[in-house]
């Protein structure tokens, strides 16, 4: 008898590993693609993962966009999803080339609500950028380039486009030019670009354009300009004080590198910031250390802005 209740009680427990290690995988995991939609109320865009075995086992480029189109119209296993691909809402038709997506939508996306249409945007340009043919996508309305409520022309948008728009307050959602620092083809001096990105008001500048640093330089840069933060960098906090933003980071084993200097990599942070923010001083620790040393740059002191470093030339 005591045999027989040994093996319920493992039994049980048994069930109850399997299901937390279940319940643990599913939502830790980490996927490739993702297919992006707006919520039930339209107030904020959620996402669901995509297994990265059936984009791959795809053959050529149409097949992999008549994919995610088929998904933006088709959330698989979220209840709480609004598909931006609908019986109203329509792809007519689209056209791949140079790394450029032209989608032509029926004549019911012109009617969205301007609040919503950003949104829907946002979806579809998250979506598509993931495909590596694509870097920007451009939205035509009946064949005709896509226009906002003002009447003017709705730029090609790429991968830098919208920046943290997962949540909410979107009534606050705004479109903001940065001036960022990236290297030279040499990686000697900094060059300054010019772009706009569309952003939530609520979220610090500085934040926003730490991210698009760590993402590199918009492709209509990329002959001109290189990255300048290379990937054994990961962001630990980003907080700003006093006119001062105070970034932690530490340093990562990683296999990819860009021949940049400490120098270079800081001085493109601290005139990115400075110049797009209230921010005067940037002050940098490693893993929360008082003191430290970033490829021979000493870190103990606020960092100005300095343009001694910048190339003359501007990109624009």
């Amino acid at each position: 008898m005591k045999k027989y209740i040994f093996l319920i009680i493992f039994l049980i427990i048994l069930a109850l590993f399997s299901c937390s290690f279940n319940k643990t995988k599913s939502v830790d995991m980490e996927y490739t693609y993702y297919a992006y939609y707006l919520n039930i109320e339209n107030n904020e865009l959620i996402r669901e993962g995509i297994d990265t075995t059936e984009i791959e086992r795809l053959k050529g480029n149409s097949e992999k966009i008549d994919y995610l189109i088929h998904k933006l119209k088709n959330p698989k296993e979220m209840s709480n999803a609004h598909p931006v691909l609908n019986k109203d809402v329509q792809i007519l038709s689209y056209e791949e080339k140079n790394r450029q997506l032209n989608l032509n939508f029926s004549f019911e996306y012109q009617t969205l609500k301007s609040d919503i249409e950003v949104l829907y945007r946002a979806a579809i340009v998250r979506t598509f950028v993931q495909l590596d043919f694509i870097d920007k996508i451009m939205f035509m309305v009946n064949g005709e380039p896509l226009i906002d409520s003002n009447g003017n022309l709705i730029s090609i948008m790429d991968n830098n486009s919208f920046v943290e728009n997962m949540g909410t307050d979107i009534n606050t959602y705004k479109e903001e030019k940065l001036n960022l620092y990236f290297s030279d083809n040499n990686y000697k001096k900094l060059v300054k670009t010019e772009i706009k990105t569309r952003m939530r008001s609520n979220i610090p500048k500085e934040k926003v354009i730490l991210e698009l640093l760590l993402k590199g330089p918009n492709v209509e840069f990329s002959d001109m300009v290189k990255p300048t933060i290379p990937d054994e960098i990961k962001i630990n906090s980003i907080v700003t004080k006093n006119e001062i933003c105070y970034i932690d980071f530490s340093i990562k084993n990683t296999s990819t590198e860009i021949p940049v200097s400490g120098l270079l990599t800081i001085y493109s942070i601290v005139n990115s910031i400075t110049d797009g923010s209230n921010v005067l001083k940037v002050k940098f620790s490693i893993d929360s250390g008082d003191t430290a040393t970033y490829r021979g740059v000493r870190l103990d002191e606020a960092f100005e802005k300095n343009y001694n470093i910048l190339e003359i030339k501007e990109s624009k």
